[in-house]
């Protein structure tokens, strides 16, 4: 039945490129990167804002209230008065801030390149790799600077509440879309056309954009249910929660562009009767292990299709 109808048989393709590709696995580690990438990544953009705003100390505050969560703010910016105040120091403690918040987007470049099976003999090598993740981490920042000045610019000229919310949420939306888009290029060892992953694209956009929308009366309350059981480390359990929820989203977002791009539906519910479709997801498993330029694998299957 749910090879007959796509609207069962997509949804199940997803799940089963998901299942092949480990996408929990993925997920746990773009949550675990994430989260120690974030706290460092905060204090370099609220360090960038104060350098580069310094003469506007309103909009600075501004736009740090937007970008950084109430549960890290102070962390952040005691941890900001800590930093040298000016000149080489600075700029070396700055870089390495940002060297210490490419975990996260090495972690979605894996993912990524898992995804659409990229072979390890086509991945980037280092210097390579290192540079798309790092002009990623800035494309990013430089979207989080965005969303934040139009969530405050919502804050200033929309009344009434509901209105503000609604600018903010368009805002940011728009800002993660095209992040997203960007990223997927620049992180895939093989871009794919934006025809080929808007979609997928737009899912994980609707959903991190509620994620952020709610996440401040989310996380409070995240937060105090956990701490009975996890005490100070509630907001820690707090924010994993939101990261995983983010980090679920991404990957199934590429699944969603992977299996309508490659056609790898309708898949089948048994493994002695597998569709074309399950043996092109196979096929394309096994080729990803590819890891020497003169090097191919090949793939063949000695079960055959009636009709």
């Amino acid at each position: 039945m749910q090879q007959r109808h796509r609207a069962l048989g997509f949804p199940y393709a997803v799940l089963r490129k998901y299942s092949d590709d480990n996408g929990g696995k993925l997920a746990a580690l773009l949550t675990y990167y994430g989260f120690l990438s974030l706290f460092p990544l905060l204090l370099f953009a609220v360090g960038i804002l104060t350098e580069v705003l310094r003469a506007h100390p309103a909009l600075r505050e501004d736009l740090v209230t937007e970008l950084v969560p109430h549960s890290l703010r102070t962390d952040v910016e005691q941890a900001f008065h800590q930093l040298p105040p000016s000149g080489i120091p600075l700029l070396v403690g700055g870089l390495g801030l940002l060297w210490s918040g490419t975990g996260g987007v090495l972690a979605g470049s894996n993912a990524l390149n898992r995804i659409w099976s990229v072979p390890y003999r086509d991945r980037p090598a280092l210097p390579s790799r290192y540079g798309r993740v790092l002009l990623t981490q800035l494309v990013t920042l430089l979207g989080a600077f965005i969303a934040a000045g139009l969530a405050a610019l919502s804050s200033e000229l929309l009344h009434p509440a509901w209105k503000q919310r609604l600018g903010s949420a368009v805002g940011t939306f728009t800002v993660i879309f095209i992040v997203l888009v960007l990223a997927h290029k620049l992180l895939t060892a093989r871009p794919r056309p934006v025809r080929q992953i808007w979609d997928g694209a737009l899912a994980a956009t609707l959903v991190m954009t509620a994620t952020l929308e709610v996440s401040a009366s989310l996380l409070p309350l995240l937060i105090a249910r956990s701490g009975p059981v996890y005490g100070s480390f509630a907001t820690v359990v707090g924010i994993f929660a939101l990261l995983y929820i983010v980090s679920q989203a991404l990957v199934f977002s590429g699944e969603i562009s992977a299996v309508r791009a490659f056609r790898l539906c309708p898949r089948s519910l048994w493994h002695d009767e597998p569709t074309p479709a399950d043996e092109k997801a196979l096929t394309l498993l096994a080729r990803e292990q590819e890891r020497l330029p003169g090097q191919r694998v090949s793939v063949a299957f000695d079960i055959t299709h009636d009709g």
